[in-house]
């Protein structure tokens, strides 16, 4: 069960624009956000937790490979290199497919970098919600499953564009937990027929401490967020990737029989940076 929106606050920042959007009634408030020029240097620390080229030709290394539905995942030569492997996701148009994913269980809070570069196909179909192609995601609260504190999605039609979701926790007056989710659209194209390099610095937040997270997009800095992202939960976010439409859940109302989305998936790995200053 994942909670939608009902109503929504703009707010436009230098570089970016922001949506502060609370999942149930309640109040409101932005993230903080200090934009920073393009090209930021980034120290080389930390160490390599995890990585997959897919040299090897299977998922083993990753924790959980879900498919809801008719999808696939599956390792095959790189639309752009025939030499290289990538991990290429698809799910079918048909009604009840929605999600094929891999995850990796996260470690512990603190810092981490994590590289992922995705490849979206020429012939992508836009879509006016979003598809989500990487996220970081929490734990279920009292049996039910909140949005992913951190999102990365192509979004939007008939020009899509990349946007970025990042959910903190309040609760109402009965203790009821109520996320409430700010919305960015990095200024970066989404490049078709091309790889789209990402690196996410990721400050996990916790209740007494503001988190951080900075994103690059083929080597330019395209967002800042500095504040809570994620519920504070016992464990932290965990990494997932693939693709995955919430909307096309079954009973949705969304015609069926279009194309299969498809996107590809390259150079995943995380760093632990807890050791960097």
């Amino acid at each position: 069960m994942e909670r939608t929106c009902d109503r929504r606050t703009m707010l436009q920042m230098t570089g970016l624009t922001a949506l502060t959007i609370p999942l149930a009634s309640g109040g409101t408030a932005a993230a903080s956000v200090s934009p920073r020029a393009p090209g930021a240097a980034q120290r080389a620390c930390g160490s390599v937790v995890f990585t997959d080229g897919f040299k090897a030709g299977t998922f083993d290394q990753w924790s959980e490979r879900t498919i809801d539905g008719n999808g696939s995942m599956t390792i095959v030569p790189s639309p752009t290199d025939s030499a290289a492997k990538v991990a290429r996701f698809s799910i079918p148009n048909d009604g009840v497919s929605f999600r094929s994913e891999v995850a990796r269980k996260q470690f512990t809070y603190g810092r981490y970098r994590y590289t992922v570069s995705h490849f979206i196909p020429e012939d992508w179909v836009p879509y006016k919600y979003e598809t989500i192609v990487s996220q970081w995601h929490g734990y279920n609260i009292d049996g039910v499953n909140f949005n992913p504190p951190i999102a990365l999605s192509v979004h939007g039609a008939p020009e899509p564009k990349w946007m970025v979701r990042i959910f903190r926790m309040t609760y109402d007056s009965d203790g009821t937990p109520v996320p409430v989710e700010t919305r960015y659209l990095p200024p970066a194209p989404i490049r078709y027929g091309a790889w789209n390099d990402w690196v996410f610095d990721i400050t996990w937040s916790t209740s007494s401490s503001d988190g951080l997270v900075v994103a690059t997009h083929n080597g330019s800095e395209v967002l800042r967020a500095k504040g809570e992202n994620n519920y504070h939960q016992q464990d932290s976010p965990y990494f997932q990737m693939g693709v995955y439409r919430s909307t096309w859940r079954p009973g949705n109302t969304e015609p069926t029989g279009g194309p299969d989305v498809v996107v590809y998936h390259r150079g995943v790995s995380i760093t632990d940076l807890r050791e960097c200053v």
